[in-house]
């Protein structure tokens, strides 16, 4: 109980109060507030109602709703009975707790009398989820507020309306949305004053997987045993009652200081040291390169025998020594994707506790976590800040950055969606001078630790035969030296990849009811797990106590059995192989996808809750990540143009520009350019309504490329003033330095088209603004290879520019 108040007083905690939190609380009158049995037997006091004793509150209201002179005299009850209450110390005791959040399924004003000094956002199932506001605390009255007829409702069927969460879920999406994200954000739930019948209501309103696990039910000090067993189903139950409960908790007669107990954490994560397990195993190598998932305790095992050869994971020594045997406090991890980030992050947390560092995790953008954030940076303990996504948790980086002490490191890791920006930007972002670490490419003694690895555990298999040489020279040329292409090739060619089928066997073919399970683990391990699974698993129905014999009983039962997220059973990188090297349903995959992705866009719509959920929605919605889920040569684009015009139903999606800048590229991959320069319009116009400060730059990048594809058609009219827009825009990409230059320079072969097919239909104002844009095209070409380039993509666009300078100069 003690830890579950603890959350409370650092702000992670939601409560519900039920009928019982009203106790000893009284009316306009100072009269005891009655429970809902007992107003309905005041109500059935009126004329007429004598017979109708025993009918629920609802019936009666609807009742009553019809006949006006009966109508009138239940307001004048409600309001004289439910609101102007008095409510007793231990209900101000109790409210004017921290929590995120407070839900009621009273009708009273009891809860919203404790909470008047907080000023909370009163929130009702009739309200716009949109006008949520962050670091407010929320009142949320789910079945109806009888404070409303004081403020102009009159019809009392609306007021104690028992729309219960299911109905919500239809009629208000994004209030059910941000229900939800509120659950789902709490690290404790508390039930106050509930009895049995108030925990079936809660139990229709959150039947959600894993909900008991972090519930706590204070019912009254005099509920029966049974009453309490049965509560027990609910979670955690205590018969204490209200006033009880409130001498529990820490008296709030003056502001709490903030408290530098990592215990007390929330929202970000403090790590802690793992005991090294007695053995490596073969089998913790092959979690690994299955599932992704680092073993502390497998690792500590290695390391505590350093001066040996490694047996479960190849540390990246040289980079760690530059992450502690340097001067600089920043650093960002780079890399193509599957080549080690995340693992690396590991490495580097388990030697920061071994140097003293206490070590601490970010993976929300809430902004309950830059309150702990702000907390912890005021501390003068040496600490490691971890930040496994530079793009995805922009906020947070910004604001560790901005506050480092001079005895702490900052490290992010760039996933490719670092390509939205330059590492020129990413020391700004990061609050002072960065390095880079790229992992991509593994040194000389890494490859020799690799080899022995693979020979330590079998898994050369006929390779063996070769010499070492030999062996080496296929890890560095066959493999690129990168670690992706080293586990692709055991995917395919050492024992993993029997287990490999074996695992898709089980689950397409030998029990097809867990057929979309399996995809939607695929889905969600593409976007590196961000999605909770737990809220896929309400989405699509799934019965994730089944799913999870299934999985216990299937190929990877054996590494997964003692696992708590026993369903990441697959790493992106054999998601990804899986979904390349076998057939799925069209049908299945698309309604699996789009089916996260429409929940998501509700989730993202709540301004208190929402930032992760955006995040996700950013993350699944892109071309890129669609070209992984479809990649069918002869059927992908296609499947992709299907996909889009799906999502293009959900009004959420609609309203996000970037939503319709993917589905432009996606219809300019099969040559639609009409729909697709549709497209471009529609997204710049939603990225314009959202200011001056919002950046267009990839959606103009497009822009420029569709203009000079769109007139390069033979028998395509030239527009002179398309022409000189997108040179004028390109112009400005070129000399934007917050970006790679990269992505404008990549406009080149399609200026190169334009002018080869339409060169001598040019009048001179078009050539004086192409000779414009060739110029700073050729400027910004740097002497060796441009960054994020693709391989032999640099001497291809050098070339695009050479022709563009030639034609343009014979003209």
């Amino acid at each position: 109980m003690m830890e579950a108040i603890n959350d409370i007083a650092g702000g992670g905690a939601i409560c519900f109060v039920g009928a019982g939190f009203s106790w000893g609380a009284t009316d306009s009158k100072n009269v005891e507030v009655p429970s809902v049995g007992k107003l309905c037997d005041e109500i059935c006091k009126f004329p007429g109602l004598e017979d109708a004793k025993g009918s629920p509150l609802t019936d009666l209201a609807d009742y009553c709703d019809d006949k006006p002179e009966l109508k009138e005299a239940l307001h004048n009850l409600l309001v004289a009975r439910l609101t102007s209450c008095t409510v007793k110390q231990f209900h101000f005791d109790v409210m004017q707790m921290p929590w995120r959040a407070v839900f009621t399924t009273n009708f009273d004003d009891v809860a919203e009398t404790a909470m008047e000094k907080k000023r909370p956002q009163i929130i009702t199932t009739a309200s716009d989820a949109r006008n949520l506001k962050a670091g407010t605390c929320p009142l949320y009255y789910l079945h109806g507020r009888a404070r409303d007829f004081l403020e102009g409702v009159r019809d009392p069927s609306l007021v104690v309306s028992e729309t219960n969460y299911l109905e919500l879920k239809d009629e208000n999406r994004n209030l059910y949305a941000a229900l939800v994200n509120e659950v789902h954000a709490a690290k404790r739930v508390f039930f106050i004053g509930y009895s049995l019948r108030d925990a079936e209501i809660a139990s229709r309103l959150f039947s959600i997987e894993g909900f008991k696990d972090k519930s706590i039910v204070i019912c009254a000090p005099d509920e029966k045993k049974v009453t309490v067993s049965r509560l027990t189903k609910f979670g955690a139950t205590y018969p204490l009652g209200v006033e009880r409960f409130a001498d529990l908790l820490p008296k709030r007669t003056t502001p709490p200081s903030k408290s530098d107990d990592l215990s007390l954490l929330a929202y970000v994560s403090a790590k802690k040291p793992i005991a090294a397990k007695e053995d490596v195993s073969s089998e913790d190598l092959e979690t690994l390169l299955l599932s992704g998932k680092f073993d502390d305790a497998a690792y500590a095992a290695q390391q505590r025998n350093r001066h040996q050869r490694p047996e479960y994971c190849i540390p990246r020594s040289a980079h760690l020594s530059t992450v502690f045997d340097t001067n600089l406090k920043r650093f960002i991890v780079t890399s193509d994707l599957g080549n080690g980030k995340s693992i690396f992050l590991d490495q580097v947390a388990y030697e920061a506790q071994g140097k003293g560092y206490e070590v601490i995790t970010v993976y929300t953008q809430l902004p309950d976590a830059l309150s702990e954030l702000e907390t912890l940076l005021s501390s003068n303990n040496k600490r490691l800040y971890i930040v496994d996504g530079l793009v995805r948790y922009r906020k947070a980086v910004r604001f560790i950055g901005s506050r480092l002490p001079a005895n702490s490191i900052l490290i992010c890791a760039s996933n490719e969606m670092l390509d939205d920006i330059s590492l020129s930007t990413v020391a700004e972002e990061m609050g002072g001078a960065t390095r880079e670490i790229d992992l991509n490419v593994l040194s000389s003694s890494e490859l020799d630790d690799w080899d022995y690895l693979l020979e330590r555990w079998g898994f050369w298999e006929n390779r063996i035969e070769e010499s070492k040489f030999e062996r080496l020279d296929f890890l560095r040329n066959r493999c690129g030296a990168e670690n992706r292409s080293i586990i692709l090739s055991l995917f395919r060619e050492s024992k993993l990849s029997v287990k490999i089928e074996q695992i898709v066997d089980f689950f397409v073919t030998r029990y097809p009811s867990h057929r979309k399970s399996f995809i939607a683990v695929l889905i969600n391990a593409l976007c590196q797990n961000h999605v909770d699974w737990l809220r896929i698993v309400d989405w699509l129905k799934i019965d994730n106590s089944e799913l999870k014999k299934a999985v216990i009983s299937s190929p990877v039962g054996e590494i997964m059995r003692d696992k708590k997220r026993w369903y990441e059973f697959t790493s992106t990188e054999l998601a990804l192989y899986i979904l390349n090297n076998h057939d799925f349903d069209f049908d299945d995959v698309v309604g699996v996808y789009t089916k996260i992705v429409r929940e998501t866009a509700y989730s993202s719509n709540d301004p208190r809750s929402g930032f992760d959920a955006r995040e996700n929605l950013k993350e699944l919605m892109r071309y890129r990540f669609l070209t992984r889920l479809f990649n069918n040569e002869e059927t992908g684009t296609s499947s992709i143009n299907a996909v889009y015009h799906q999502l293009s139903t959900v009004p959420r999606i609609r309203e996000n520009d970037q939503f319709w800048l993917q589905y432009a590229m996606a219809r300019m991959e099969v040559d639609d350019l009409p729909k697709a320069e549709t497209y471009l319009k529609t997204a710049i116009g939603i990225a314009t309504k959202k200011g001056e400060a919002y950046s267009k730059r990839q959606i103009i990048d497009q822009r420029v490329r569709l203009i000079f594809r769109k007139y390069a058609a033979t028998t395509k009219k030239i527009v002179k003033a398309d022409i000189i827009l997108a040179c004028d825009d390109l112009i400005d990409l070129l000399k934007d330095k917050s970006s790679p230059m990269i992505y404008p320079l990549r406009s080149a072969k399609y200026v190169l088209a334009f002018l080869e097919e339409k060169a001598d239909r040019l009048d001179q104002a078009l050539v004086e603004s192409l000779r414009s844009a060739a110029e700073e095209l050729a400027r910004r070409i740097p002497e060796g290879r441009l960054d994020k380039a693709q391989k032999g993509e640099t001497e291809v666009i050098k070339k695009c520019v050479r022709s563009i300078k030639l034609i343009l100069g014979s003209l």
